[in-house]
């Protein structure tokens, strides 16, 4: 899983964040600042759009050949 290839305080802010926490729980619960918490969420989703990205080119590029 993409989540999986991210280094592990990111996981854990994703995963935080999935659970509807705020940037500033998130924080305390991480002991990170709320700045670094949005600069790990900030670089978790510039990670992901580039996966849905690489997908939807195969997809479209190679997806009539099967």
């Amino acid at each position: 899983l993409l989540i999986d290839r991210m280094p592990p305080k990111r996981q854990k802010v994703i995963l935080l964040s999935m659970k509807d926490m705020t940037n500033e729980n998130i924080g305390k619960e991480l002991g990170i600042s709320v700045n670094t918490v949005k600069k790990h969420k900030k670089e978790a989703y510039a990670m992901i759009k580039e996966e849905i990205r690489s997908d939807l080119f195969l997809l479209f590029f190679f997806g009539n050949k099967f």
